[in-house]
C-alpha cells in the first residue's frame, strides 16, 4: 500500500512545470505584477479591503497553475487517475420515480388522468374500470389498494413490453413506462412510474465511465477549480447517471405534477445498476482502486454495511450520499449487484422480457419491490413538510412588521394547506403501516454487517451489530415524525389564530379611522351644499356676508 502513495509522482509533476510566476504563461505576468504590488511599500499601506481584493486576484491564478500540473501528472498514479477494467461493464436497465398526491394536490391528479387518458383503450375493451372511478373509490376507502394507471411505449422503439400501451415520443433514453397508483390510507395517492431504459440509455453511463478523461478547469460561483483526471471522471460519470434521472423526473413532472413538483423538490427516485464483474456482497474488504471506480458511479459500494432483501438475492440497496456525489441530485437511491449472481436467483428470468438481460431483472424487481419507493417517498415528503413549516415560521417572524391583509391571507392559506395535508397524512400513514397482511411487491430489506466486518468484530472481542429491518425502521420513523409535526402544526395554528385576531383588530381600527374621516368629509360637503342652497332670493353664504357687512 505504501507504493500507491509514493511522492515521486508529485515530484515529477512539479519538476516538469515551472512555479507560478516563473514562466512565460498567460497567467505568470499578471500574477507577478499583483504579487509585487501587494508586497510593495505602497501596497502594504493600502486599506485592508483593497489588499484583500488584490490577494483574491492573486489566488485566482493558482488553479490555472494547478491545471498545468494535472496535465503532466503521471497516468500510472492510481490516486489521480481512474482505471476501469476493460472486462467490467455496468448497465442501468430500470428507473422508478414516485410522485405523491395529498388532498391539496388531488385536482392535479384528476386533471392529469383526464388529460393523459391512459385508460382509454382499457375502458373501450371493457376489461376494467376507468382510472377516475377507481381513484374516487380508493380515496373513499372502498377501492383498490393499488392499480395500474396506464402504459406508455416509445414510438421509435423496435420492442416494447407494453404493445397495447399509448404511443408517445419518449426520447432516446426510454422504451416504455408503466404507471401504478398506490393508495395510502384514504387521502394520499402515490403514483409509481417504472421506466424501461433503452439499450442506448442503459449503456450510456458505462460509455462515460470507460472514457478517457483529461484534467479540466471548472468555472462556477467563486474561484475556478482545477480537477485532475480522477475528479473529472467522477463528475462526468455521475452527471451521466444524473441525466437519466432528470429525464425520468421531468417526464413525470410534466405528465402528473404533484406535491414534489409543486414544492420544486426532486421526486424520490430508485434506479438499478448491474455489473459484469463487481459484486458488492464481497467476502473481504474492497481494494482502494475498486472503491474509486464504484464511487465514480455515485455508489459507496465497499463499506461494511449491506442492505439486502431475500426477494432479490445479490442486490444491495443504498441511498445516495450527496456529500460523496455532489454532481447528483437529492432523493436518489440505488439497487446494484453483479448481473450473473442476481440472474441466478430469479427463476425463469426470460419470462420477464423475452431475453436473459438487465431489462428482465428490472421487470422482475418491479414486481418485488413496488412498496420500497413508496415508503421512501413518504419519508421524503414528511421531511419536505417539516422544511416548509420551518420556512413559513422563519418568514413570518422576519416579515411580521411588514404584514398587510393580503400577506396574512397568504400565510393563512399556506398554513391551511399544510395543516390539511399533514392531518390527513398522519392518519393515512398509521392506517397503511398497521396492515397485518402484505401485498406482492412489499419486499422487506434488512441492514446487516458484511461477513468480513463481522469477522473483524468477533476477532476483536466485540459483538457484531444487530440485523435491522429497514422497512419497519422507516415506518416507525414516519410515525414519530408525523406525531411531532402534528404538535408543531397545532402550536402554529394557535399562533396563527392569535395573529389573525390581532390582524382583525388592526383592520377594524383602520376601518374605524377611515369611517371617521369619511363622516367628517360628508359633514364638510353637507355644509358646502347648505351654504350654496337658495333661500328665497339669496343663498346662506350671501345672507351671512350681508349680515357681516
Amino acid at each position: 500500500m505504501a507504493e500507491r502513495f509514493d511522492s515521486r509522482f508529485l515530484r515529477e509533476a512539479y519538476s516538469a512545470v515551472p512555479e507560478i510566476g516563473e514562466g512565460r504563461r498567460w497567467y505568470d505576468w499578471p500574477y507577478k505584477t499583483l504579487l509585487a504590488a501587494h508586497r510593495s511599500y505602497f501596497g502594504r499601506r493600502l486599506p485592508r479591503p483593497v489588499r484583500a481584493r488584490i490577494l483574491d486576484a492573486i489566488n485566482h491564478f493558482h488553479p490555472f497553475h494547478e491545471h498545468d500540473v494535472n496535465r503532466v501528472w503521471s497516468r500510472d498514479d492510481p490516486t489521480c487517475n481512474l482505471h476501469v477494467p476493460d472486462d467490467e461493464r455496468v448497465q442501468v436497465p430500470g428507473i422508478w420515480v414516485v410522485e405523491l398526491f395529498p388532498p391539496s394536490q388531488y385536482s392535479n391528479l384528476d386533471k392529469g388522468i383526464r388529460r393523459n387518458a391512459w385508460d382509454k383503450r382499457r375502458v373501450r375493451y371493457g376489461i376494467g374500470e376507468a382510472n377516475l372511478e377507481v381513484l374516487e373509490q380508493s380515496r373513499a376507502g372502498e377501492g383498490w389498494r393499488w392499480w395500474k394507471l396506464g402504459e406508455v411505449k416509445s414510438r421509435s422503439a423496435s420492442w416494447s413490453p407494453y404493445p397495447d400501451g399509448r404511443s408517445e415520443d419518449l426520447g432516446e433514453w426510454f422504451t416504455a413506462i408503466e404507471l401504478v397508483a398506490v393508495q395510502i390510507g384514504a387521502g394520499l395517492t402515490a403514483v409509481l412510474a417504472h421506466f424501461t431504459i433503452s439499450p442506448a440509455g442503459s449503456s450510456y453511463v458505462d460509455s462515460v465511465w470507460h472514457s478517457s478523461h483529461e484534467p479540466e478547469i471548472v468555472r462556477g460561483n467563486g474561484r475556478p477549480r482545477a480537477e485532475n483526471r480522477m475528479w473529472v471522471a467522477f463528475r462526468k460519470t455521475q452527471e451521466a447517471r444524473e441525466s437519466l434521472h432528470e429525464a425520468a423526473r421531468s417526464w413525470l413532472a410534466r405528465a402528473l405534477p404533484g406535491a414534489f413538483a409543486a414544492a420544486g423538490e426532486k421526486q424520490p427516485l430508485l434506479d438499478i445498476l448491474l455489473f459484469d464483474s463487481y459484486d458488492p456482497l464481497l467476502e473481504e474488504p474492497a481494494e482502494r482502486e475498486l472503491l474509486d471506480n464504484i464511487r465514480a458511479l455515485g455508489l459507496s459500494g465497499g463499506h461494511g454495511l449491506h442492505r439486502t432483501t431475500e426477494s432479490l438475492p445479490g442486490l444491495v440497496f443504498e441511498p445516495l450520499d450527496t456529500r460523496l456525489c455532489p454532481s447528483m441530485g437529492r432523493n436518489s437511491f440505488a439497487l446494484f449487484g453483479k448481473f450473473e449472481k442476481v440472474a441466478a436467483g430469479i427463476p425463469n428470468l426470460r419470462a420477464y422480457s423475452g431475453e436473459r438481460d438487465g431489462r428482465a431483472i428490472a421487470n422482475y424487481a418491479h414486481r418485488k419491490i413496488r412498496n420500497l419507493p413508496v415508503l421512501l417517498s413518504v419519508s421524503t415528503y414528511l421531511d419536505l413538510i417539516e422544511a416548509q413549516y420551518a420556512r413559513l415560521r422563519d418568514e413570518a417572524r422576519i416579515e411580521h412588521g411588514n404584514f398587510k391583509a393580503r400577506n396574512l391571507k397568504l400565510l393563512r392559506s399556506n398554513f391551511l394547506t399544510l395543516s390539511l395535508d399533514l392531518s390527513s397524512l398522519a392518519r393515512d400513514i398509521a392506517a397503511y403501516n398497521s396492515r397485518v397482511f402484505h401485498l406482492d411487491g412489499e419486499s422487506e430489506f434488512f441492514s446487516h454487517d458484511s461477513p468480513w466486518l463481522t469477522e473483524r468484530f468477533t476477532q476483536a472481542g466485540r459483538t457484531p451489530r444487530e440485523r435491522i429491518n429497514l422497512n419497519d425502521q422507516m415506518r416507525r420513523s414516519q410515525a414519530v415524525t408525523a406525531e411531532r409535526m402534528l404538535i408543531v402544526d397545532r402550536d402554529y395554528r394557535d399562533i396563527l389564530s392569535t395573529v389573525s385576531s390581532l390582524g382583525s383588530s388592526v383592520d377594524a381600527s383602520k376601518l374605524g379611522r377611515i369611517a371617521l374621516w369619511v363622516s367628517l368629509l360628508s359633514l364638510v360637503v353637507s355644509l358646502i351644499a347648505l351654504g350654496v342652497a337658495e333661500i328665497g332670493d339669496n343663498s346662506v353664504f350671501q345672507l351671512i356676508w350681508q349680515r357681516l357687512s
